[in-house]
Protein backbone atom coordinates (compact mmCIF):
# COMPACT_ATOMS: atom_id res chain seq x y z
CA UNK A 1 0.00 0.00 0.00
CA UNK A 2 1.48 3.38 -0.87
CA UNK A 3 1.57 6.50 1.37
CA UNK A 4 -1.74 7.83 -0.86
CA UNK A 5 -3.86 4.85 -0.25
CA UNK A 6 -2.58 4.50 3.15
CA UNK A 7 -4.01 8.12 4.33
CA UNK A 8 -7.13 7.70 2.36
CA UNK A 9 -7.77 4.66 3.84
CA UNK A 10 -8.51 6.26 6.83
CA UNK A 11 -11.90 7.91 5.51
CA UNK A 12 -13.16 4.87 5.72
CA UNK A 13 -16.75 4.65 7.61
CA UNK A 14 -16.25 2.00 9.63
CA UNK A 15 -16.37 1.74 13.23
CA UNK A 16 -12.75 1.04 13.53
CA UNK A 17 -11.91 4.85 11.69
CA UNK A 18 -15.11 6.02 13.67
CA UNK A 19 -12.75 5.25 16.80
CA UNK A 20 -10.07 6.59 15.98
CA UNK A 21 -11.50 9.78 14.97
CA UNK A 22 -13.30 10.20 18.42
CA UNK A 23 -10.05 8.63 20.05
CA UNK A 24 -8.19 12.12 18.24
CA UNK A 25 -10.40 14.81 18.75
CA UNK A 26 -10.09 13.16 22.33
CA UNK A 27 -6.70 14.03 22.62
CA UNK A 28 -6.62 17.25 21.50
CA UNK A 29 -9.32 18.24 24.01
CA UNK A 30 -6.98 16.90 26.64
CA UNK A 31 -3.98 18.87 25.26
CA UNK A 32 -6.13 21.98 25.46
CA UNK A 33 -7.62 20.83 28.88
CA UNK A 34 -3.63 20.14 29.98
CA UNK A 35 -2.48 23.95 28.32
CA UNK A 36 -5.28 25.52 30.26
CA UNK A 37 -3.70 24.15 33.46
CA UNK A 38 -0.42 24.91 32.23
CA UNK A 39 -1.30 28.64 31.62
CA UNK A 40 -3.17 28.97 35.12
CA UNK A 41 0.34 28.68 36.51
CA UNK A 42 -1.09 26.89 39.73
CA UNK A 43 0.69 23.54 39.42
CA UNK A 44 4.53 23.78 40.58
CA UNK A 45 5.73 20.99 38.83
CA UNK A 46 4.64 22.75 35.09
CA UNK A 47 6.65 26.01 36.21
CA UNK A 48 6.43 28.66 33.75
CA UNK A 49 9.65 30.92 32.50
CA UNK A 50 8.93 31.88 28.88
CA UNK A 51 6.25 33.83 27.10
CA UNK A 52 4.63 32.84 24.36
CA UNK A 53 1.93 33.89 21.95
CA UNK A 54 -1.06 33.72 24.37
CA UNK A 55 0.82 35.57 27.42
CA UNK A 56 0.70 38.63 24.59
CA UNK A 57 -3.13 38.25 24.22
CA UNK A 58 -3.81 38.48 27.74
CA UNK A 59 -1.33 40.86 28.79
CA UNK A 60 -2.90 43.40 25.54
CA UNK A 61 -5.95 42.62 27.15
CA UNK A 62 -5.03 43.65 30.51
CA UNK A 63 -3.68 46.92 28.57
CA UNK A 64 -6.71 47.54 26.49
CA UNK A 65 -9.23 46.91 29.73
CA UNK A 66 -7.19 49.21 31.51
CA UNK A 67 -7.60 51.96 28.92
CA UNK A 68 -4.49 52.04 27.72
CA UNK A 69 -4.70 49.92 24.16
CA UNK A 70 -1.82 52.53 22.83
CA UNK A 71 1.05 50.46 24.49
CA UNK A 72 0.41 47.79 23.25
CA UNK A 73 2.10 48.50 20.07
CA UNK A 74 5.24 50.00 21.46
CA UNK A 75 8.05 48.02 22.36
CA UNK A 76 9.38 50.64 25.54
CA UNK A 77 5.83 50.06 27.19
CA UNK A 78 4.70 46.37 25.86
CA UNK A 79 8.07 44.86 27.09
CA UNK A 80 7.40 46.23 30.61
CA UNK A 81 3.62 44.40 30.60
CA UNK A 82 4.89 41.35 29.05
CA UNK A 83 7.72 41.06 31.53
CA UNK A 84 5.60 41.51 34.40
CA UNK A 85 3.80 38.97 33.81
CA UNK A 86 6.03 36.02 34.11
CA UNK A 87 9.51 37.84 34.95
CA UNK A 88 11.06 36.63 31.88
CA UNK A 89 13.10 38.64 29.40
CA UNK A 90 11.61 37.35 26.07
CA UNK A 91 9.44 39.52 24.22
CA UNK A 92 6.47 38.57 21.65
CA UNK A 93 5.36 41.45 20.04
CA UNK A 94 2.42 42.90 19.27
CA UNK A 95 0.93 44.64 15.57
CA UNK A 96 -2.82 43.17 15.50
CA UNK A 97 -5.23 45.35 14.38
CA UNK A 98 -8.45 47.09 16.95
CA UNK A 99 -10.72 44.51 15.84
CA UNK A 100 -8.76 41.66 17.11
CA UNK A 101 -8.01 43.84 20.66
CA UNK A 102 -12.25 43.96 20.59
CA UNK A 103 -12.08 39.91 20.73
CA UNK A 104 -9.83 39.21 23.34
CA UNK A 105 -11.28 41.90 25.89
CA UNK A 106 -12.94 39.76 27.97
CA UNK A 107 -9.60 37.55 28.54
CA UNK A 108 -8.53 40.13 31.37
CA UNK A 109 -11.73 39.83 33.60
CA UNK A 110 -10.61 36.00 34.47
CA UNK A 111 -7.04 34.24 35.55
CA UNK A 112 -5.23 33.22 32.69
CA UNK A 113 -5.73 29.70 32.43
CA UNK A 114 -9.28 30.00 32.11
CA UNK A 115 -8.61 33.22 29.83
CA UNK A 116 -6.79 30.27 27.85
CA UNK A 117 -9.13 27.31 27.94
CA UNK A 118 -12.18 29.77 26.72
CA UNK A 119 -10.43 31.18 23.76
CA UNK A 120 -8.50 28.21 22.26
CA UNK A 121 -11.43 25.97 23.37
CA UNK A 122 -14.32 27.95 22.08
CA UNK A 123 -12.33 28.90 18.90
CA UNK A 124 -11.01 24.90 18.35
CA UNK A 125 -14.77 23.60 18.70
CA UNK A 126 -15.59 26.07 16.29
CA UNK A 127 -13.06 25.12 13.75
CA UNK A 128 -13.75 21.36 14.00
CA UNK A 129 -17.41 21.94 13.85
CA UNK A 130 -17.46 23.85 10.31
CA UNK A 131 -14.35 21.45 9.18
CA UNK A 132 -16.63 18.08 10.04
CA UNK A 133 -19.76 19.99 7.59
CA UNK A 134 -17.03 20.31 4.54
CA UNK A 135 -14.93 17.37 5.51
CA UNK A 136 -17.42 14.42 6.33
CA UNK A 137 -15.35 11.22 6.77
CA UNK A 138 -12.25 12.77 5.20
CA UNK A 139 -12.21 14.24 8.64
CA UNK A 140 -9.47 11.63 10.42
CA UNK A 141 -7.24 11.65 7.45
CA UNK A 142 -6.94 15.33 7.20
CA UNK A 143 -6.81 16.19 11.07
CA UNK A 144 -3.97 13.35 11.03
CA UNK A 145 -2.10 15.82 7.91
CA UNK A 146 -2.26 18.98 9.62
CA UNK A 147 -1.62 17.44 13.07
CA UNK A 148 1.27 19.02 14.15
CA UNK A 149 0.04 22.43 13.07
CA UNK A 150 -2.60 22.14 15.00
CA UNK A 151 -0.75 21.07 18.30
CA UNK A 152 1.56 23.57 18.08
CA UNK A 153 -1.44 26.15 17.79
CA UNK A 154 -2.65 24.77 21.00
CA UNK A 155 0.97 25.00 22.59
CA UNK A 156 1.31 28.32 22.19
CA UNK A 157 -2.48 29.61 22.47
CA UNK A 158 -2.71 31.27 18.78
CA UNK A 159 -5.45 32.22 16.78
CA UNK A 160 -4.64 29.71 14.03
CA UNK A 161 -8.36 28.17 14.66
CA UNK A 162 -10.34 31.17 15.21
CA UNK A 163 -9.51 32.52 11.30
CA UNK A 164 -9.34 29.06 9.88
CA UNK A 165 -12.98 28.74 11.52
CA UNK A 166 -13.91 32.34 9.80
CA UNK A 167 -12.17 30.74 6.12
CA UNK A 168 -14.02 27.37 6.53
CA UNK A 169 -17.45 29.53 6.87
CA UNK A 170 -16.77 31.80 4.37
CA UNK A 171 -16.17 28.69 1.86
CA UNK A 172 -19.42 27.16 3.17
CA UNK A 173 -21.42 30.49 2.41
CA UNK A 174 -19.78 31.11 -1.08
CA UNK A 175 -20.74 27.24 -2.14
CA UNK A 176 -23.62 28.12 -1.23
CA UNK A 177 -23.68 31.35 -3.21
CA UNK A 178 -24.67 33.69 -0.40
CA UNK A 179 -23.31 37.44 -0.05
CA UNK A 180 -23.17 36.67 3.47
CA UNK A 181 -19.81 35.30 3.09
CA UNK A 182 -18.74 38.91 3.01
CA UNK A 183 -19.33 38.66 6.59
CA UNK A 184 -16.50 35.91 8.07
CA UNK A 185 -14.66 37.11 5.33
CA UNK A 186 -14.39 41.16 6.34
CA UNK A 187 -13.99 39.37 10.01
CA UNK A 188 -10.14 38.61 8.80
CA UNK A 189 -9.22 41.92 8.89
CA UNK A 190 -8.17 40.63 12.37
CA UNK A 191 -5.15 38.80 10.53
CA UNK A 192 -5.67 41.03 6.87
CA UNK A 193 -2.51 38.91 5.11
CA UNK A 194 -5.35 35.77 5.20
CA UNK A 195 -8.05 37.57 3.63
CA UNK A 196 -6.25 38.74 0.49
CA UNK A 197 -7.00 35.66 -2.00
CA UNK A 198 -10.27 35.71 -0.94
CA UNK A 199 -10.87 39.06 -2.07
CA UNK A 200 -9.09 38.32 -5.06
CA UNK A 201 -11.49 35.42 -5.70
CA UNK A 202 -14.32 37.34 -4.88
CA UNK A 203 -13.68 39.99 -7.58
CA UNK A 204 -12.46 37.43 -9.99
CA UNK A 205 -15.89 35.87 -9.64
CA UNK A 206 -17.97 38.42 -9.54
CA UNK A 207 -18.59 37.88 -5.86
CA UNK A 208 -19.84 41.88 -6.29
CA UNK A 209 -22.60 41.45 -2.81
CA UNK A 210 -19.90 39.47 -0.67
CA UNK A 211 -17.10 42.20 -1.70
CA UNK A 212 -19.70 44.85 -0.59
CA UNK A 213 -20.49 42.90 2.71
CA UNK A 214 -16.71 42.41 3.80
CA UNK A 215 -16.22 46.02 3.00
CA UNK A 216 -19.11 47.22 5.33
CA UNK A 217 -17.94 44.83 7.76
CA UNK A 218 -14.18 45.83 7.71
CA UNK A 219 -15.96 49.44 8.22
CA UNK A 220 -17.95 48.50 10.77
CA UNK A 221 -15.83 46.94 12.99
CA UNK A 222 -13.46 49.74 12.48
CA UNK A 223 -15.70 52.47 13.46
CA UNK A 224 -16.53 49.98 16.50
CA UNK A 225 -12.87 49.97 17.65
CA UNK A 226 -12.84 53.56 17.23
CA UNK A 227 -15.55 54.61 19.25
CA UNK A 228 -14.61 51.90 22.59
CA UNK A 229 -10.91 52.71 22.37
CA UNK A 230 -10.67 56.21 20.61
CA UNK A 231 -8.94 57.20 17.19
CA UNK A 232 -5.91 57.55 18.91
CA UNK A 233 -5.59 53.48 18.69
CA UNK A 234 -4.84 53.97 14.56
CA UNK A 235 -1.68 56.02 14.49
CA UNK A 236 -0.24 53.73 17.34
CA UNK A 237 -1.49 50.56 15.70
CA UNK A 238 0.56 52.21 12.38
CA UNK A 239 3.51 52.72 14.34
CA UNK A 240 3.60 49.48 15.55
CA UNK A 241 3.23 47.59 11.80
CA UNK A 242 6.13 49.63 10.51
CA UNK A 243 7.98 48.09 13.53
CA UNK A 244 6.79 44.96 12.87
CA UNK A 245 8.24 45.24 9.06
CA UNK A 246 11.50 46.68 10.06
CA UNK A 247 12.00 44.16 12.39
CA UNK A 248 10.72 41.39 10.05
CA UNK A 249 13.58 43.15 7.27
CA UNK A 250 15.71 42.45 9.96
CA UNK A 251 15.19 38.98 10.85
CA UNK A 252 14.05 39.61 14.38
CA UNK A 253 11.70 36.95 14.02
CA UNK A 254 11.59 33.41 14.55
CA UNK A 255 12.54 32.70 11.23
CA UNK A 256 12.66 29.31 11.25
CA UNK A 257 8.72 28.78 11.95
CA UNK A 258 8.16 30.78 9.00
CA UNK A 259 6.41 28.95 6.32
CA UNK A 260 6.31 31.78 3.52
CA UNK A 261 9.63 31.75 0.78
CA UNK A 262 11.10 34.25 2.00
CA UNK A 263 11.84 33.25 5.67
CA UNK A 264 13.32 30.03 3.76
CA UNK A 265 15.46 31.92 1.57
CA UNK A 266 16.67 34.30 4.47
CA UNK A 267 17.37 31.61 6.99
CA UNK A 268 19.49 29.76 3.89
CA UNK A 269 21.54 33.24 4.40
CA UNK A 270 20.26 35.19 0.76
CA UNK A 271 19.95 39.09 1.13
CA UNK A 272 16.73 40.59 2.71
CA UNK A 273 15.99 42.43 -0.99
CA UNK A 274 16.72 39.40 -3.18
CA UNK A 275 14.60 37.00 -0.79
CA UNK A 276 11.77 40.15 -1.02
CA UNK A 277 12.34 39.96 -4.37
CA UNK A 278 11.23 36.11 -5.09
CA UNK A 279 8.57 36.63 -2.30
CA UNK A 280 7.18 39.13 -4.63
CA UNK A 281 7.11 36.89 -7.35
CA UNK A 282 5.79 33.98 -5.34
CA UNK A 283 2.82 36.23 -5.06
CA UNK A 284 2.05 37.92 -7.92
CA UNK A 285 2.31 34.18 -9.80
CA UNK A 286 -0.06 33.09 -6.72
CA UNK A 287 -2.53 35.65 -6.95
CA UNK A 288 -2.33 35.26 -10.74
CA UNK A 289 -3.15 31.05 -10.11
CA UNK A 290 -6.33 32.46 -7.98
CA UNK A 291 -7.73 34.42 -10.47
CA UNK A 292 -7.39 31.76 -13.38
CA UNK A 293 -9.24 29.60 -10.53
CA UNK A 294 -12.04 31.72 -9.97
CA UNK A 295 -12.98 31.96 -13.68
CA UNK A 296 -12.34 28.09 -14.86
CA UNK A 297 -12.53 26.24 -11.73
CA UNK A 298 -15.44 24.51 -10.24
CA UNK A 299 -16.54 26.41 -7.26
CA UNK A 300 -14.96 24.09 -4.77
CA UNK A 301 -11.54 23.43 -6.62
CA UNK A 302 -10.99 26.97 -7.04
CA UNK A 303 -11.89 27.47 -3.20
CA UNK A 304 -9.31 24.50 -2.43
CA UNK A 305 -7.08 27.01 -4.63
CA UNK A 306 -7.66 30.23 -2.78
CA UNK A 307 -7.25 28.90 0.61
CA UNK A 308 -3.48 27.34 -0.45
CA UNK A 309 -2.63 30.43 -2.05
CA UNK A 310 -3.75 32.59 0.88
CA UNK A 311 -0.63 31.62 2.78
CA UNK A 312 1.93 31.96 -0.08
CA UNK A 313 1.03 35.82 -0.30
CA UNK A 314 2.37 37.52 2.34
CA UNK A 315 6.25 36.55 3.91
CA UNK A 316 4.81 36.93 7.41
CA UNK A 317 2.96 33.36 7.63
CA UNK A 318 3.51 30.79 10.44
CA UNK A 319 3.10 26.88 11.05
CA UNK A 320 0.34 28.20 13.66
CA UNK A 321 -1.72 29.90 10.57
CA UNK A 322 -1.88 26.07 9.01
CA UNK A 323 -5.01 24.62 10.63
CA UNK A 324 -6.81 26.73 7.88
CA UNK A 325 -5.29 24.09 5.08
CA UNK A 326 -7.72 21.74 6.24
CA UNK A 327 -10.38 23.86 4.78
CA UNK A 328 -8.33 23.49 1.49
CA UNK A 329 -7.96 19.64 1.89
CA UNK A 330 -11.68 19.02 2.70
CA UNK A 331 -13.03 21.37 -0.76
CA UNK A 332 -10.42 19.34 -2.59
CA UNK A 333 -10.22 15.55 -1.39
CA UNK A 334 -13.67 14.52 -2.74
CA UNK A 335 -12.07 14.95 -6.54
CA UNK A 336 -8.30 14.27 -5.60
CA UNK A 337 -8.86 10.24 -6.38
CA UNK A 338 -10.24 11.18 -9.59
CA UNK A 339 -8.42 13.99 -10.78
CA UNK A 340 -4.72 13.29 -9.70
CA UNK A 341 -2.01 10.05 -10.17
CA UNK A 342 -1.28 8.38 -6.96
CA UNK A 343 2.08 9.86 -7.50
CA UNK A 344 0.64 13.16 -7.24
CA UNK A 345 -1.83 12.29 -4.08
CA UNK A 346 1.38 11.18 -2.22
CA UNK A 347 3.40 14.26 -3.20
CA UNK A 348 0.82 16.21 -1.84
CA UNK A 349 0.13 15.10 0.99
CA UNK A 350 3.24 14.37 1.74
CA UNK A 351 4.27 18.06 1.06
CA UNK A 352 1.45 19.03 3.61
CA UNK A 353 2.95 16.79 6.37
CA UNK A 354 6.47 18.26 5.76
CA UNK A 355 5.35 21.71 6.01
CA UNK A 356 3.55 21.54 9.35
CA UNK A 357 6.97 19.38 10.89
CA UNK A 358 9.99 21.72 9.63
CA UNK A 359 9.86 23.90 12.55
CA UNK A 360 7.75 22.02 14.83
CA UNK A 361 10.70 19.79 14.92
CA UNK A 362 13.19 22.57 14.42
CA UNK A 363 11.50 23.73 17.89
CA UNK A 364 11.66 20.71 19.92
CA UNK A 365 15.21 19.44 19.16
CA UNK A 366 17.81 20.84 21.67
CA UNK A 367 19.61 23.20 20.92
CA UNK A 368 22.19 25.39 23.02
CA UNK A 369 20.30 28.04 23.33
CA UNK A 370 21.02 28.92 27.27
CA UNK A 371 18.59 28.44 29.75
CA UNK A 372 15.87 28.87 27.79
CA UNK A 373 14.36 25.73 26.38
CA UNK A 374 10.29 25.81 26.13
CA UNK A 375 8.59 25.43 22.81
CA UNK A 376 7.54 28.01 20.63
CA UNK A 377 9.97 30.79 21.97
CA UNK A 378 10.26 34.14 20.75
CA UNK A 379 13.89 34.67 21.45
CA UNK A 380 16.34 36.56 19.76
CA UNK A 381 18.83 33.57 19.86
CA UNK A 382 16.59 30.90 18.03
CA UNK A 383 16.03 33.87 15.49
CA UNK A 384 19.82 34.60 14.47
CA UNK A 385 21.20 30.47 14.68
CA UNK A 386 21.96 29.91 11.34
CA UNK A 387 21.11 26.01 11.53
CA UNK A 388 17.74 26.65 11.65
CA UNK A 389 16.42 26.73 8.77
CA UNK A 390 12.77 27.77 7.19
CA UNK A 391 12.34 24.94 4.21
CA UNK A 392 8.49 24.81 5.11
CA UNK A 393 8.25 27.61 2.75
CA UNK A 394 9.67 25.63 -0.37
CA UNK A 395 7.49 23.01 0.80
CA UNK A 396 4.06 24.51 0.59
CA UNK A 397 4.95 26.55 -2.33
CA UNK A 398 4.98 22.49 -4.10
CA UNK A 399 2.62 21.48 -2.59
CA UNK A 400 0.59 24.27 -4.47
CA UNK A 401 2.06 23.98 -7.21
CA UNK A 402 0.92 20.30 -7.33
CA UNK A 403 -2.61 20.99 -6.35
CA UNK A 404 -2.54 23.50 -9.28
CA UNK A 405 -1.35 21.22 -11.84
CA UNK A 406 -3.68 18.54 -10.91
CA UNK A 407 -6.73 20.90 -11.24
CA UNK A 408 -5.56 22.78 -13.90
CA UNK A 409 -4.92 19.34 -15.71
CA UNK A 410 -8.79 18.81 -16.45
CA UNK A 411 -9.24 21.63 -19.12
CA UNK A 412 -12.66 20.23 -19.88
CA UNK A 413 -14.02 21.09 -16.28
CA UNK A 414 -16.79 23.97 -16.59
CA UNK A 415 -16.62 26.28 -13.79
CA UNK A 416 -20.02 26.85 -11.39
CA UNK A 417 -21.55 29.97 -12.86
CA UNK A 418 -21.15 32.51 -9.90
Amino acid sequence: MGFAEFIENLARDDGKTRAYRRGLLLCLGLSILYKAVYFSGLVAAMPREILVDFDSFYVASRLVIAGEIEKTYYFATMYPAENALLGSTNYVGWAYPPQFELIILPLALMQEGIAFLLFIGASFLAYVTILARMAGRNLLPILILLLLPIQVNIASGQNGFLTAALIGLTCLLLQRRRAIAGLPLGLLIIKPHLAVAFAVYCVASGRWRTVAVAAATVIGTSLLATLIFGAGVWPAYLDGTRDASQNLSNGLFPLFRMISVFSALMTSGAPFAPAMAMQLVVTTTTIGAVIVAALRFPVNRALAVTVFASLLISPYAYDYDMPMLAIGLALLLPDLSAMARPGERAGIYLALFVTGAFGYFQTVLPHDVGPAKTLLVYDLSFVLRPERLSLAGIALAFCFALIWHVCNRDWRARPQTV
